[in-house]
């Protein structure tokens, strides 16, 4: 039973480094997108305030297309950049969701080799626990890389002041 634990450790370390390795990549890129969302957003903000504000002048002078496209390539950008953010979430939820399904697919191997030796309740909370285990290691690198993404917001609000 002990060569057991050993070997569930062993497969349970595996997908622990497999995290810590996705959840870096997907930080460093994903604060860059944050940030660049963050700013093209911004230029959004400031094309709008400065088209209410000169909204006479636009009309009088006929400019109004001329201020629409601006607005639209605006949009483009701030659109790019936050389908890229949207790729590299769905690319992190990918690998963990990869790493969940073998750890659970290990599991169910170990319990069919040691079939002899284990009953059938050992067996269902084997794999009972390799999910909820998954889960909330998913969960922990989800909300790390949450809590890493939006400091970008107070590194923005630290530049301004």
């Amino acid at each position: 039973m002990d060569h057991c634990k050993i070997r569930l450790i062993q497969y349970r370390s595996i997908p622990n480094c497999l995290n810590i390795c996705y959840k870096r990549v997907y930080v460093s890129s994903s604060r860059q997108l944050r940030r660049l969302d963050s700013i093209t957003r911004s230029s959004i903000y400031a094309n709008f305030s400065e088209t209410i504000q000169g909204l006479t002048s636009i009309r009088a002078y006929q400019a109004q297309q001329r201020f629409i496209d601006l607005s639209d390539k605006f949009m483009d950008r701030n659109q790019s950049c936050h389908l890229a953010s949207s790729v590299s979430n769905r690319w992190l939820g990918l690998r963990l969701e990869m790493i969940a399904n073998l750890l659970t697919l290990f599991t169910a191997i170990t319990a069919v080799f040691m079939r002899d030796s284990l009953t059938a309740g050992t067996v269902g909370l084997m794999i009972t626990f390799a999910l909820q285990i998954t889960h909330s290691l998913n969960m922990l690198v989800r909300v790390s890389s949450d809590v890493e993404t939006n400091i970008v917001s107070v590194e923005r609000i630290d530049e301004y002041v």
